[in-house]
């Protein structure tokens, strides 16, 4: 860095796709059943607390306004909810019988995907300016260099902790200018049957100096996660046609 002060950095919303409305009665109850996943337990710190409190509040929620649809989730009502809960549950079918299981991890991951989205967040850091950033590559000032760097993952996260997701990128153009750029991260998660679910898909799109630079971003998880599973991000990153991809992995615990 030329200096000892910080760059500012400028916050982005992030935009992923909006979940769309399940209008299928199997499908909402799908999510009904995420519900035996969420925990309240109270996070670290009093700003983590709340945002995990808010995020188990939106899965409950969620759970909670897809029991009343109707439609056929499995066997788990039973286990998972107890009898109580199979007797509402007949009464939204109407004496429908109640088809065949549905795992708990894939429950989770639609429950979870209706929510993580309201919760991510990123911002845009100049980690070095024009200068310094085109010397440590050996930029030659030809052409048009954009490269994702690498990433910031935990090799594992747990319940109620928040993941953070850095990404380290740099764009370089012959002359020191404004580059419009778009970088997306793409979270995905196994299942039971190996199968992996995407749970976000966040995007960030503004403009960036040449130069060296750090998205900071993060999202925070459930109190409660129902059993450890194999993770990975997919980022892309693309400026003025150019495109780099990236794929990182972690695992989330219980």
């Amino acid at each position: 860095m030329p200096s000892n002060a910080s760059p500012p950095e400028t916050e982005h919303t992030l935009r992923g796709a909006r979940p769309r409305r399940r209008t299928g009665v199997a499908a909402r109850l799908v999510i009904a059943v995420a519900i035996v996943s969420v925990g309240l337990a109270a996070g670290p710190a009093r700003s983590q607390q709340s945002a995990n409190e808010e995020l188990d509040r939106c899965m409950r929620d969620a759970a909670i306004t897809g029991a009343g649809a109707g439609g056929a989730v499995g066997g788990l009502i039973g286990s998972l909810f107890g009898e109580r809960a199979r007797e509402r549950v007949n009464r939204a079918l109407g004496g429908a019988a109640i088809g065949a299981a549905v795992g708990g991890i894939a429950a989770w991951h639609l429950s979870y995907k209706g929510c993580a989205e309201r919760f991510a967040s990123a911002s845009s850091l100049v980690t070095e300016a024009y200068s310094q950033c085109a010397a440590r590559f050996g930029y030659a000032r030809a052409g048009l260099d954009v490269a994702i760097d690498g990433n910031a993952l935990p090799a594992i996260a747990r319940g109620g902790q928040r993941v953070e997701t850095d990404v380290h990128y740099h764009v370089l153009t012959p002359d020191p200018k404004d580059v419009r750029v778009e970088l997306s991260r793409r979270f995905l998660c196994k299942d039971e049957n190996g199968q992996f679910n995407e749970l976000a898909a966040p995007v960030e799109r503004f403009t960036v100096s040449s130069g060296c630079h750090a998205s900071r971003g993060g999202f925070p998880l459930p109190s409660q996660v129902p059993a450890e599973q194999e993770c990975r991000m997919e980022v892309s990153l693309s400026a003025e046609g150019v495109q780099r991809e990236h794929v990182g992995t972690f695992r989330i615990a219980p």
